[in-house]
């Protein structure tokens, strides 16, 4: 089992929509969506409302963070100050 430490917060992106038309298009070429559901938040994160949103959607600017791979899933490493938004 992966766990966050710091104020680090691993998320994992909602899929991708569903794709329009007849159009293939690469992985690489897809926009990832900017929201995922939270996997597990470090101790030192700040405001309560991450501290306790395991399992909520977080909102986040493009082009933030990293990935990891690890056990077959992909998950997005942010700072908590990197959220922009609790759904």
């Amino acid at each position: 089992m992966i766990q966050a430490t710091n104020n680090f917060v691993f998320i994992i992106r909602d899929e991708a929509e569903s794709e329009t038309g007849g159009l293939i298009i690469p992985d690489n070429g897809k926009e990832k969506p900017h929201k995922g559901k939270i996997f597990s938040v470090g101790g030192m994160a700040k405001d309560p409302k991450i501290k306790n949103g395991k399992g909520k959607i977080a909102i986040f600017h493009k082009g933030i963070g990293f990935e990891i791979d690890y056990d077959g899933k992909t998950y997005l490493v942010l700072m908590d100050n990197e959220i922009i938004g609790i759904v």
